[in-house]
């Protein structure tokens, strides 16, 4: 069974290791719930969280609480507030890139599947 503690900004990848196998980092268990990248995605690539909710066709503090969660999740900060908005920290910046293009593979396999799953 795996450790469910989320990391914290204090956590070294050592104290996450000795956590996590291998095995466990990579497998799919690992991954924070889809709804959240697809949130942190659009807030990345919107520049914030209501334009990203209204994007989702969510309310706000739904597209907020998933920020929170994969936020508590990674143990890092990913978005920082600010009175002119939200920017992306430098994580941020190095997250949403490493994600934005797998949900890129995802979403171009899942139109290939629709076009050639004609029934």
């Amino acid at each position: 069974m795996r450790d469910t503690t989320p990391a914290t900004a204090d956590s070294t990848d050592e104290e996450l290791g000795d956590r996590m196998s291998t095995s466990q980092l990579l497998s799919r268990r690992a991954l924070p719930p889809f709804e959240t990248l697809r949130a942190f995605d659009a807030i990345a690539r919107l520049g914030g969280v209501r334009k990203a909710a209204q994007y989702l066709r969510r309310d706000h503090g739904v597209v907020s609480r998933h920020l929170r969660t994969i936020e508590d999740w990674t143990g890092t900060k990913l978005i920082q507030r600010t009175a002119a908005g939200s920017v992306l920290t430098e994580e941020g910046v190095r997250y949403h890139r490493d994600i934005a293009s797998a949900l890129e593979i995802i979403a171009r396999a899942t139109v290939d599947l629709i076009k050639r799953g004609s029934k």
